[in-house]
């Protein structure tokens, strides 16, 4: 098996959560220990980009402050990239409560080929739970220190593997896969429709 690594995005302002998500709790488990510890058991690295570091310690995985300060996901996803010992990388958000491995383990199997793997779910790209390939750094780069800053601003200079909503709801709920928690009022409705 191709080596594979992980990457979590936690460099965000949680302005309107108020908090930082990834210690958002959903069944009595913090929504980062439950990522990471589903990403170590399907890729061979774990790491997570953040400013505050000294907060993930405990987790024991790598951790990388932004490169790039203050340019939002795309720095971050630039900034995992660059450490990644690994050719390809799923990137994910850190307010994602649901990871599904089958899905993962199929967008790893799709990568052959690509430059990137990108979930579309409701017509709406999936840029932060979805496989970059280290042929991404030169145009992200390009793009961040362009001020270009939305994630998929680099998609056309790259090849992508553009993952269907069809191909999603073989394994999983797109609706739940893909949902992230921004606000009080998401964690309330996640837990409504999906907690166990």
């Amino acid at each position: 098996m191709k080596k594979r690594s992980a990457i979590i995005l936690a460099g965000g302002k949680n302005t309107r959560m108020g908090i930082n998500k990834a210690f958002l709790k959903v069944n009595q488990t913090k929504i980062i220990d439950y990522q990471v510890d589903t990403l170590r058991s399907l890729c061979d690295e774990v790491i997570i980009v953040t400013n505050k570091p000294e907060d993930f310690e405990y987790l024991g995985v790598s951790l990388i402050e932004d490169l790039i300060k203050d340019r939002g996901p795309l720095s971050g996803i630039y900034s995992g990239l660059s450490v990644a010992t690994s050719p390809y990388a799923l990137v994910m958000a850190c307010d994602m409560p649901y990871l599904d491995r089958k899905l993962i383990e199929f967008m790893f199997k799709e990568c052959s080929g690509y430059d990137a793997v990108v979930p579309v779910s409701y017509r709406h790209l999936q840029p932060l739970h979805a496989i970059y390939s280290k042929n991404c750094l030169k145009p992200i780069i390009a793009s961040v220190e362009n001020l270009t800053l939305k994630v998929s601003s680099f998609y056309n200079q790259v090849s992508v593997r553009y993952i269907s909503e069809t191909e999603i709801k073989n394994f999983v709920n797109p609706e739940r896969a893909f949902f992230n928690i921004n606000t009080p009022d998401d964690l309330r409705l996640y837990l409504q429709r999906f907690s166990n």
